[in-house]
């Protein structure tokens, strides 16, 4: 479970050993296989380490959640729920040579067996089922140097029926917050609650038993009997409740985009399944949109904004700003630092640069020249 109080550095160490050691697996150095655009992708469930490779200033990322398991069905003419799916995160970051990608690919979660073994939840904290109710989906994520950039949540576990009834099918997970599971027809409020962006999902209200709460980034553990299981995410969904025959899906749990990243946007995985994290780089560099505002132009004697203090990039690399004699900075509310311009046909030359941090990150320069008009 993530303490989401905690600095992120070790909360997410903490989650990707937690999941590796809870789930058998183990954090790889991966070589990942070949898209189909010519990128990596990272498509089995799994930790993995990604390190940036020389000329790469920036990447593009995909990253999808797993999807909930399909409940099971014991009655003649009974419909199933079916699993939600996970979410789909697209973001930009820049990045510099020698930094690395903490990877974390979300597994399916378990369809239910109808007799048996309750199913698991996909590897990436999904929640549990139950006999008839299949597991949550896990969800995916990316780190940049251990801090959190991006998190793809996982769909929630379908419910299933033990008699004529209709169930529930798994949330989707989250477009950022994710989707309630559906109810089953013996209790309206059998769905599990979805994450969001402040809180896990509550477990649904059963008339024979309730759904466990997301806690954390874990999704909650369906009723016993029928219900699905909460998808993981920024914040897990709850697990479904259990009813007389039937019983409510899983919720899907949120997603997350670090405000570090360059564009990005939020959607749903186009297929059930595993999730998947696809990675293409470029050489262009990426580093001023998260903290520095670099003007179109500059007008005499006109105020811009030019940097947030204490501003940093999304590789965590300190920027400092630095200009030509002419003009002036002054420090305004909430550490905004802004610029004067001179007088009208001034050339104005400003400097963005970025030290290396601890020798491990390479420095950059980006320099703007302007004619005050």
């Amino acid at each position: 479970m993530i303490n989401h109080n905690a600095p992120s550095g070790r909360r997410l160490l903490a989650f990707g050993v937690a999941c590796a050691t809870a789930f058998g697996g183990s954090v790889a150095l991966a070589t990942p296989s070949a898209t189909a655009a010519g990128g990596q992708g990272f498509a089995e469930s799994g930790n993995y380490v990604y390190a940036v490779p020389d000329g790469v200033y920036s990447v593009n990322l995909t990253v999808s959640g797993g999807s909930g398991g399909n409940g099971a069905v014991v009655a003649i003419g009974g419909q199933i729920g079916l699993g939600g799916h996970g979410s789909r995160v697209l973001a930009t970051l820049g990045v510099s040579p020698g930094d690395q990608l903490q990877i974390l690919v979300g597994g399916t979660g378990a369809s239910a067996p109808g007799i048996g073994a309750v199913p698991p939840g996909g590897f990436g904290g999904g929640g549990g089922g139950s006999a008839f109710g299949g597991g949550g989906g896990g969800l995916s994520q990316v780190e940049v140097n251990g801090k959190r950039r991006v998190v793809a949540g996982g769909g929630g576990g379908g419910a299933g029926v033990v008699n004529f009834a209709s169930t529930g099918s798994g949330g989707a997970g989250g477009d950022p917050t994710g989707s309630s599971g559906g109810a089953g027809a013996g209790g309206a409020l059998s769905g599990g609650h979805a994450g969001t962006q402040a809180a896990a999902g509550a477990g649904g209200n059963g008339s024979n038993s309730d759904g466990g709460s997301g806690s954390g980034s874990d999704g909650g553990l369906g009723g016993p009997g029928a219900a699905g299981g909460g998808g993981a995410g920024y914040f897990g969904g709850g697990g479904g409740g259990t009813n007389i025959n039937d019983g409510g899906g899983g919720g899907g749990g949120s997603s997350f985009l670090h405000r570090f990243a360059s564009t990005g946007s939020y959607g749903i995985a186009n297929a059930s399944g595993s999730g998947r994290v696809e990675i293409s780089t470029s050489k262009k560099q990426l580093p001023l949109k998260s903290c520095v505002a670099v003007p179109q132009k500059l007008v005499a004697h006109k105020r811009v904004t030019l940097l947030k203090k204490n501003c940093r990039t999304s590789a965590d690399r300190k920027v400092k700003v630095r200009h030509s004699p002419k003009g002036k900075y002054t420090k305004k509310a909430h550490g905004k630092i802004v610029y004067k311009a001179p007088a009208r046909g001034k050339k104005v030359r400003l400097v963005w640069k970025a030290k290396k941090i601890k020798n491990k990150t390479s420095a950059f320069k980006v320099v703007q020249v302007y004619r005050v008009r």
